[in-house]
């Protein structure tokens, strides 16, 4: 691996919720680098079973009995402050990050890393850029909100510098993870539980756009009403995508019978390539515009984008088609 973990050698870290999809991948990076990890979660779970299989220590339920021999405890946004693991492990002096504040730490160690945030279409644009991803034999760290089959599962080890994940805006979280270059896919008003407003949510936006490296790049949908003011003011290089305005466009679009798109891509007058997407619907076009300005942002070439886009077939329970009969189409 590229990144740095020489700080975790004969350490042991524990994840509180293990088995959650990001938790999963980042302590598979930490077995990967050959560091201890014990984590607890709830129920068995095809996650829990690969962690285990990769020498994980795996307990089952919340308990302070849990915390012993740890030197670091990772705890996910869901944790509570009274959570029996949590404050046992403070009680023991033991450091403690929170999920987004560790998988911060982890993507600064990589040069080329891409966040996908957004209210809509994140798993579905993060699967789509790793198509791309190995499509361009880059040899990617994925980690992904859902089961891609394409990679097995909800997280990928990689061997190289790149590296894609999703960045959840709840409770600001990724404001601790961004990424070198940033996929802003659209804004509504979403987790009131945690914000006050649609305008609390967009200067939180802003202010990811701040933390952002000097060099990094914000791919940000032009359609989207919101995105103007998010954009106002940014210290970053920026590339629009959309349908109706963008530097990056898609023209000429048609639909087969599925409801899976054609169409060509241009930046500003200049055609790029042609795409025939797998997967249906107008969204996914957006979701292809996105991946597709993450990946020139990041060296990725017209030829393997448009070979990872083309060969994408979803990721599950994101309008996954399980089955017609009887002329009934059954869709997840």
């Amino acid at each position: 691996m590229l990144f740095d973990l020489k700080e975790y050698e004969n350490k042991k870290v524990h994840f509180i919720g293990i088995g959650g999809v990001s938790m999963s991948g980042l302590a598979a990076i930490l077995l990967n680098s050959n560091i201890k990890v014990s984590g607890s979660d709830f129920k068995e779970s095809e996650n829990v079973k690969r962690l285990r299989e990769k020498g994980a220590e795996i307990f089952f339920g919340h308990h302070k009995e849990n915390i012993t021999d740890q030197d670091i405890v990772v705890y996910t946004a869901a944790i509570r402050e009274d959570n029996e693991e949590l404050m046992q492990a403070r009680a023991m002096g033991k450091i403690t990050y929170d999920r987004a504040e560790f998988l911060g730490h982890i993507i600064q160690n990589f040069t080329n890393s891409i966040a996908v945030t957004g209210t809509h279409g994140k798993t579905s644009t993060t699967s789509m850029l790793s198509a791309v991803a190995m499509a361009a034999d880059a040899d990617p760290t994925i980690l992904v909100g859902g089961n891609l089959p394409l990679i097995g599962g909800n997280y990928r080890i990689g061997d190289s510098d790149l590296f894609i994940t999703e960045a959840c805006e709840y409770k600001a979280s990724f404001l601790r993870f961004p990424g070198k270059v940033a996929l802003i896919l659209n804004i509504e008003a979403d987790h009131l539980d945690y914000y006050r407003d649609l305008s609390h949510i967009l200067d939180t936006f802003r202010e990811y756009l701040t933390v952002m490296p000097k060099d990094g790049t914000v791919v940000a949908n032009a359609d989207d009403p919101n995105m103007d003011y998010v954009l106002k003011d940014a210290k970053v290089k920026t590339l629009t995508f959309g349908i109706r305005k963008g530097e990056l466009r898609a023209k000429n679009i048609s639909y087969d019978k599925a409801g899976r798109a054609a169409f060509s891509v241009y930046r500003e007058d200049a055609y790029l390539t042609d795409i025939s997407l797998m997967v249906p619907g107008e969204f996914n076009i957006y979701n292809a515009l996105g991946a597709i300005g993450a990946s020139l942002s990041s060296g990725i070439s017209l030829e393997a984008i448009r070979k990872g886009l083309e060969g994408y077939l979803g990721v599950d329970k994101r309008f996954q088609h399980l089955y017609t009969k009887n002329d009934v189409m059954v869709i997840d």
